[in-house]
């Protein structure tokens, strides 16, 4: 629906062993579906926190939000350690970061991609950076709290909505991925 139907049909076969980037059609339109799948069942939500690494995620999250005409505030989540996106959303030029440092894997992006940076920096409402403390603290109140295990970068969203703090009697929902965390810091989060 907020690409066009034909499109998916008219992807031409790849190799998809190959690296695949934030910026390609077909995996925002892979990543928008959760997005779509929120909006369906909360039509009057406020907030929607999204983890941005390369940005897929949120720009399809701000695609779905625009082409379903949802008034929900979509707010990036960035680590301290590792905000390129945040520096170059904030200020009037793109940065490339020397280095990244966090415990955040799927966010510790050092640039910025054309495609995602652009659809965000016009329809992203507001971005929030974490420090890796506050990550782990959601780590462990997912799996505590939810019963679901999150990657740091996943388990940033929820970091952000508690920090975010939304007026009283807001509708928030996190989009809160994967369980790619190794065993040893898993055990040491919980400890």
């Amino acid at each position: 629906f907020f690409f066009k139907q034909k499109t998916a049909y008219e992807i031409p076969k790849r190799d998809w062993s190959s690296d695949v980037c934030s910026s390609d059609l077909p995996l925002l339109a892979g990543v928008g579906t959760y997005a779509h799948e929120i909006f369906e069942r909360v039509d009057d939500l406020d907030y929607l926190f999204v983890p941005i690494g390369g940005g897929s995620g949120a720009a399809a999250t701000c695609i779905v939000r625009t082409g379903m005409a949802m008034r929900a505030k979509v707010i990036g989540v960035q680590a301290t350690g590792a905000d390129a996106f945040t520096r170059s959303w904030r200020g009037p030029d793109r940065v490339t970061a020397d280095r990244v440092n966090t415990i955040a894997e799927g966010v510790a992006t050092r640039v910025t991609f054309d495609l995602t940076f652009s659809i965000l920096k016009q329809q992203l409402d507001d971005i929030v950076t974490l420090e890796d403390a506050d990550i782990e603290d959601a780590v462990r109140a997912a799996v505590t709290l939810t019963h679901n295990l999150a990657e740091p970068s996943g388990a940033a969203a929820l970091a952000a909505a508690r920090n975010y703090r939304p007026a009283g009697g807001k509708k928030v929902a996190c989009v809160i991925t994967g369980g790619n965390i190794d065993t040893r810091t898993l055990r040491r989060l919980l400890g």
